[in-house]
C-alpha cells in the first residue's frame, strides 16, 4: 500500500541512474540528459551509468550506499528494472522507475508513468529527491510517496513482476531483442501462432506452502504483480505487488479455441470460473519440480532449466510512487 518514506531514507540525498541503452522503448540519451538537468536543478550529487551486459549491480549499488545517496534509478525494461531492485533488498535506499522496455509491468502495476518526463517527475517533484525530503519533518515523516514491493526470491536473485515456466516462456525465449524493440508486444503474435499449431501441455506437481497440487498446464505463470502487462488484464483477479503473497496461474488451454475462450474470460475478469485456468496463491514458498528441463523466465530474462524453488519476500524493496 502507499505509504510515507521512514525515517532511514530521510536524511539520505542523490541518486543513481542505471539505464539500459538496448531497452525496448528506451531513448537512452534523451533519459540521461532530462534526469541530469533535474539533478542540477535541485542541487543534487548524481550518477549515470549505462548498461553494457557485464555490469555488476550489487557493487554499484553499494557505492551508491556508500555515498549516501536516496535512490537508485532504473530505466530499461523489466529485467532491468529487476535487476536493480534486486540489489535493494534490505537496503536505506529507494527504486525509481523509468519505463523503457516492452511490458513493463512493474511500472504499470504501480501507476508509473510510461513517458520518461512523467516518470522522473515522480522522482523528482514527489520529495524523493529534494534537499526538503533530506529534512525530518516534526511528525518524523517526509512528503515522499513510495509503495514496499514484495520479491520472488530464486537461486539468490530476486524477481518482482513474474516467473513463468512452459508456453508463456518459450514464445518470449523465442522472440529476438530486436523485434521486440521494432514491435513492442506485437513481436510476440507470430510466436504464439507458430505455438498454436503444435499444441504442448507438461505435468506439474507445484508445492506452494507445503501444499501440492498435480496438474497438466501449458503455462504456469507466478506473479508477484498482478498485472499482465497488456490491456489492463490481471493474471490473478485482486493479485498486487505489495500484498506479501504471490499468485500462481496455471493456464490448461492447449488448443486454439481454448486460448480464445481463456481470453474472453480474462477480459471479463472472470478466469476463476474458466475451466482452463487454475488458481494458487503462496506467502511463503512456491517449488516446482522441472523434470523436462523448460525454460524459466523471470522478469522477461531466462533465467534457468533447473527446478524451481522460489521464497516469497514481503515488502522488500520501497519504490517512489506518484
Amino acid at each position: 500500500m502507499a505509504s510515507s518514506s521512514q525515517n532511514q531514507h530521510s536524511s539520505r540525498l542523490g541518486a543513481l541512474l542505471v539505464v539500459n541503452p538496448k531497452g525496448g522503448s528506451c531513448d537512452a540519451p534523451h533519459v540521461a540528459a532530462a534526469f541530469e538537468k533535474r539533478a542540477r536543478e535541485n542541487d543534487i550529487p548524481f550518477r549515470v551509468h549505462m548498461t553494457n551486459g557485464k555490469d555488476d549491480f550489487d557493487a554499484l549499488a553499494r557505492q551508491a550506499d556508500a555515498d549516501g545517496y536516496a535512490v537508485i534509478v532504473a530505466c530499461g525494461g523489466d529485467g532491468t528494472v529487476s535487476a536493480v531492485a534486486s540489489t535493494l533488498v534490505g537496503s536505506p535506499m529507494m527504486l525509481g522507475i523509468v519505463p523503457g522496455g516492452t511490458a513493463n509491468v512493474l511500472a504499470k502495476e504501480l501507476g508509473i508513468s510510461l513517458e520518461s518526463e512523467a516518470a522522473l517527475d515522480t522522482v523528482f517533484a514527489n520529495g524523493a529527491l529534494s534537499r526538503s525530503s533530506a529534512l525530518q519533518k516534526s511528525d518524523g515523516q517526509t512528503s515522499v510517496r513510495t509503495r514496499s514491493v514484495d520479491a520472488m526470491r530464486v537461486e539468490g536473485k530476486c524477481y518482482f513482476s513474474h516467473v513463468s515456466m512452459g508456453v508463456y516462456s518459450k514464445i518470449a525465449e523465442n522472440t529476438r531483442p530486436e523485434v521486440k524493440r521494432k514491435y513492442g508486444q506485437l513481436a510476440y503474435i507470430w510466436q504464439v501462432f507458430k505455438l498454436l499449431r503444435h499444441p504442448i501441455a507438461w505435468r506439474f506437481a507445484i508445492s506452494t506452502d507445503g501444499l501440492v497440487h498435480k496438474l497438466t498446464a501449458s503455462t504456469v505463470m507466478i506473479a508477484s504483480a498482478g498485472s499482465m502487462g497488456a490491456l489492463g488484464l490481471q493474471w490473478a483477479p485482486g493479485a498486487k505487488a505489495d500484498d506479501g503473497r504471490v499468485a500462481i496461474c496455471a493456464i490448461q488451454a492447449n488448443r486454439f479455441w481454448e486460448y480464445v475462450s481463456l481470453l474472453f474470460s480474462f477480459l471479463r475478469n472472470r478466469h476463476e470460473e474458466s475451466n482452463y485456468v487454475q488458481l494458487f496463491s503462496a506467502r511463503r514458498e512456491v517449488l516446482i519440480p522441472n523434470r523436462a528441463k523448460l525454460s524459466v523466465r523471470g522478469d522477461g530474462e531466462i533465467i534457468g532449466r533447473s527446478d524451481l524453488r522460489m521464497e516469497v519476500l514481503p515488502a522488500a524493496v520501497t519504490v517512489v510512487v506518484p
